[in-house]
């Protein structure tokens, strides 16, 4: 389930005001049922009011059904540690897919750029990797709750500069760009979103 929060706001941000916090809690009980959940919220609404006098804004949590992702699916924390976790779980699904030697090089080369940058600046706690082929195309998308950064807007690096005169950094983003045949990015309900798109030559 997706679950949104819609509140009477005067500018403040949302995170700071009751309905980010209703937000979070709500995201905590995401395995509950519609109703179950709608349930829970009333309980939880209702011991929080106590006796107090019911007005002022009004919050208002929507929820909306969503099919379930295809796919493999893999959740961490982006630390160095779990880098080998997620280039295992990667490695593992192209592997059950029986993919040419040279595209598995490809794709797991680009996890490891992505990755990696999550982990050294985006300060993201939770990172979630999926890995799902469907008529011929092969779809990575990794998303995290980390500071919003788009890496397409990255200036791409002067390649034909010498290594001297080149300016650090840019190469891995331009790298995973050029490998791929499609890098889209969203910044969507607090998270980064990019997704990797790559054609199986055989497999339409």
């Amino acid at each position: 389930m997706a679950i949104t929060v819609h509140e009477n706001v005067d500018g403040s941000p949302l995170t700071q005001r009751p309905a980010g916090r209703l937000l979070a809690r709500l995201n905590e009980k995401r395995r509950l049922t519609v109703g179950e959940l709608c349930k829970k919220v009333k309980a939880d609404a209702d011991a929080f009011v106590g006796e107090s006098d019911r007005h002022g804004e009004t919050t208002m949590p929507c929820v909306r059904p969503e099919p379930p992702e295809s796919g493999a699916v893999l959740t961490v924390e982006p630390t160095k540690a779990s880098a080998a976790r997620v280039l295992g779980f990667l490695e593992g699904e192209l592997e059950r897919l029986e993919l040419p030697l040279r595209t598995v090089n490809r794709l797991m080369v680009a996890m490891d750029e992505i990755y990696s940058n999550i982990v050294r600046y985006s300060g993201a706690k939770r990172a979630h990797v999926r890995c799902a082929e469907e008529k011929g195309v092969l779809t990575l998308t990794i998303r995290d709750d980390g500071t919003p950064y788009n890496p397409l807007e990255a200036k791409e690096p002067d390649v034909t500069a010498c290594a001297e005169g080149r300016e650090i950094g840019g190469l891995g983003i331009f790298m995973v760009r050029k490998m791929m045949d499609s890098v889209d990015y969203k910044y969507e309900d607090g998270h980064n979103i990019l997704t990797l798109g790559l054609h199986l030559a055989g497999r339409c």
